[in-house]
């Protein structure tokens, strides 16, 4: 930070300055001069980078942007082209597209500046160049031989090839025999082939091909021999196992004699020329300096079996996922776990005595925490049960009866037997007993509507009778108030259907089938075409139905079709053959049904409309009667909605003379300009593509929404001024009196026009001053303009201050 210290613009010394001060001070840069105004706090955050040399936060002109950067990257730069766009202001990590143009082939593309821009090993940066230099055919001569590539020759086999390589080209597509000298691999392949790709030996170096001896797995890796054994992989040949072989294979451990199985490539890690193998993870695992003992973790200690377990706590992992055993000290219970499993409990509970997942007799079971319980459950009721093996939280269903009352109910143990806060159990009363069953409100009071649905009569009980646990279970019979038909249903069903049209009945919903409403009962005269094969009756589905079945037609039986019930129902689903064959086209043609559509045909249909029923689903072509353009659609669609039918007019498709902007609005399309990729008849008016059009006021380019152009809702930068208008609105055409003040030389260098900058330009730029012309100071033009209005003297020379004498044009 002290290095950036400014002593010039500074007042304050340093050693009196917090790093944490939140007072803003003048910091410039001794590397490449950026000088900032910015708080001791913000440049201790930033570890005292430089924002503009350091981390290229800032773009500074002729420090660090692209053209200063970037070797020969002005060559491919296209200035012509890119006039919206401040190149001098763009680092190398821009993503910014512009444009290019090749120097040499005179190509144009375009694609962003950090695409353009290589970094090399030394940190300096190249342009990348015209991307179709590398498809640009290379001259004969240009070519080398053979003989001329090393890489190529130190694979030559003299013996066998009959070609001479001082006379054959790299190009050639000639087929060529080579022999690595190395491992002794030999292999055939196009001369143009070896070129294209790594010119690498397949064998030693690719490891593409194995080979015994020279890269198979127990070649490069012996450590792996000790854990292939042949007789565990019979089938398999380990002296040519690749070691990027995907095969699985039969792996044992001559430690701890563990087996698995896995490929090759999964246990060998490393690059060429240090390969490792992965040993076996059992061992891995159990490596004292690795693992977390059993002995560090106190709740899978207490339960550690030290007695039947050979193993020290301190020699176990509790991540091991081998079984081992267990015992409560409290209940005795003992069992077989992975430490694992317990580790990850993290609850320190027996699964006997605390959570109850083991039942023990005598400990845990029902009858030994609550004996009460067989005074309401009765063996007699329950002949498979065994209290002694059940949990007290046991989710089963039994028979309970009350002894007292003598009611009878299903219900679970959980139910019944609870648990109080000093660990011990009571048992709940009959719930007839204590009324629990019974509601204060009645359902007949609460749901009058439902007293009068409820048959009595059938159910043989009051249903003020019916308890809350009835109400979920117990099927009641109900009399529908609209159709008058009977049906079961459980009370709870009911009470929440009532706020359904039907109420609940499923008659009325269609959910249930009346006697004589099926489709067998409708169409009697239909079943004998109905295929005896189908998996559906048809007295048992509605004549609505969407299923879909099999049809035989009575006049020939080897006629079948698939058609749906409700298909059939509407009288439509006849047999396709017949139906074809007794229709007449001089009388159901689309030429005799609708002949004031003729008009409309397409004479570039394949068929007539004589030809063609007019009922056809085909795609034809149609004539507009609005634009006349040729369309295609249906002739449903033609028919029943003709005024939406052509896409052209309702702007569905582009027609460049119907619906295009320079159809429907050559005002606008007079200010579309040539540089847009598509043609100005190519958009519509509402389309949300942004071109580029000439401003109406100022004519300058701009790009804007198309539909926002077409509605006068464009926002020209020019106009604006946010852009410099030259000759009009720039600093230049402004204050043609502070030119002569301006260091052209020195802007220049910067890339810096006064033509193409606003008032408001940031940045510092090099003033002469008029009192003394060897005099060169920097100063914003904002800040210029307002040394002007005070009537200050901006030259810093003059005020006494002074400046460095290195100054460079890089």
């Amino acid at each position: 930070m002290l290095n950036m210290w400014d002593f010039e613009k500074n007042n304050e010394d340093p050693s009196t300055v917090s790093i944490n001060s939140s007072k803003r001070f003048f910091w410039t840069c001794k590397k490449c001069g950026y000088s900032r105004n910015v708080s001791a706090k913000a440049v201790n955050r930033g570890s005292g980078k430089c924002p503009c040399c350091d981390t290229n936060k800032v773009i500074f002109a002729g420090v660090n942007d692209v053209l200063s950067k970037v070797k020969d990257f002005d060559k491919f730069y296209d200035f012509d082209n890119n006039p919206e766009f401040d190149i001098y202001s763009a680092g190398v990590d821009c993503n910014s597209k512009v444009n290019y143009k090749c120097p040499d082939c005179g190509r144009t593309w375009n694609t962003s500046i950090k695409a353009q821009v290589r970094k090399l090993n030394d940190g300096t940066y190249e342009a990348v160049g015209c991307p179709h230099y590398n498809t640009m055919k290379r001259q004969s001569d240009d070519i080398p031989f053979l003989i001329d590539e090393p890489r190529f020759m130190r694979f030559f086999d003299y013996e066998i090839n009959s070609i001479d390589p001082r006379h054959t080209k790299i190009n050639s597509n000639e087929s060529v025999a080579l022999k690595c000298n190395n491992c002794g691999y030999t292999w055939n392949t196009s001369i143009r082939s070896f070129f294209r790709g790594k010119m690498l030996c397949k064998c030693c170096e690719l490891n593409k091909t194995t080979k015994s001896g020279v890269n198979d797995l127990l070649t490069l890796v012996p450590e792996a021999k000790s854990y292939l054994l042949p007789e565990e992989n019979p089938e398999v040949d380990l002296n040519n196992l690749s070691i990027r072989d995907k095969t699985l294979v039969n792996w044992h451990c001559p430690v701890c004699n563990n087996t698995w199985s896995a490929s090759v490539a999964s246990r060998i890690e490393g690059k060429h020329g240090s390969y490792r193998f992965r040993k076996c993870q059992k061992c891995h695992r159990s490596e004292i300096e690795r693992i977390t003992p059993i002995s560090d973790v106190p709740w899978v200690l207490k339960f550690y079996d030290q007695k039947r377990n050979k193993k020290s706590p301190s020699e176990v992992s509790v991540h091991s996922t081998d079984p081992i055993f267990f015992k409560c000290k409290e209940c005795g219970f003992a069992w077989k776990a992975s430490p694992k499993s317990r580790y990850e409990a993290k609850n320190g509970a027996c699964p006997c005595c605390d959570s109850g997942k083991y039942v023990q007799s005598g400990i845990n079971d029902v009858l030994t925490l609550c004996p009460d319980i067989v005074s309401i459950l009765d063996i007699a009721d329950n002949p498979n049960l065994d209290l002694s093996t059940k949990p007290a939280n046991s989710r089963n269903k039994y028979v309970f009866r009350c002894k007292k009352c003598g009611y009878i109910w299903h219900d679970t143990i959980s139910n019944r037997v609870r648990k109080m806060k000093d660990g011990t159990y009571y048992l709940r009363d009959c719930p007839e007993c204590s009324n629990k069953q019974h509601r204060q409100v009645t359902y007949d009071i609460q749901y009058p509507a439902l007293a009068e649905m409820y048959d009595e009569n059938a159910n043989k009980r009051h249903l003020s009778s019916i308890s809350s646990y009835e109400s979920n279970t117990l099927l009641l019979k109900w009399i529908c108030p609209t159709c008058q038909e009977q049906f079961e249903s459980r009370l709870q069903s009911m009470i929440a259907a009532q706020t359904t049209s039907t109420k609940g009945c499923p008659y009325c919903s269609h959910t249930k089938l009346r006697p004589g409403e099926s489709f067998g009962d409708v169409h009697s005269e239909l079943l004998d075409e109905y295929d005896e094969n189908n998996d559906i009756d048809p007295f048992s589905v509605f004549p609505n139905s969407k299923k879909t079945v099999k049809w035989v037609c009575r006049n020939d039986r080897s006629h079948t079709w698939d058609a749906s019930f409700v298909l059939r129902h509407m009288g439509h689903g006849k047999c396709p053959i017949c139906y074809l064959a007794g229709r007449d086209l001089t009388i159901e043609s689309f030429a005799a049904v609708y002949p004031d559509y003729l008009d409309m045909y397409s004479d570039n249909n394949e068929r007539k409309p004589s030809e063609i029923f007019y009922t056809s689903p085909e795609w034809l072509k149609w004539i507009c009667r609005e634009c006349g353009n040729e369309f295609g659609n249906e002739i449903k669609t033609v028919i029943n909605d003709t005024e939406n039918a052509c896409p052209f007019c309702n702007s569905r498709r582009l027609h460049p003379e119907v619906n295009s902007l320079q159809a429907l609005r050559p005002d606008v399309a007079k200010y579309w300009l040539d540089i847009n990729t598509l043609k100005v008849d190519e958009v519509f008016t509402t389309s949300g593509y942004a071109a580029w059009f000439s401003c109406p006021e100022c004519g300058n380019p701009i790009n804007e929404i198309i539909s926002s152009f077409v509605n006068g809702n464009y926002d020209c930068p020019y106009c604006n001024g946010r852009k410099a208008m030259p000759g009009k609105t720039s600093f230049k055409a402004k204050h043609p009196d502070l030119m002569k003040e301006w260091d052209t030389l020195a802007n220049y260098c910067l890339g810096i026009d006064p033509d193409n900058i606003l008032d408001t330009f940031s940045k510092k730029v090099w003033w002469i001053c008029p009192k003394d012309s060897t005099h060169h100071y920097e100063m914003t033009p904002s800040d210029r303009l307002f040394f002007q209005k005070r009537h200050r003297d901006p030259c810093c020379y003059c005020k006494g201050r002074r400046r460095k004498k290195s100054f460079t044009y890089k």
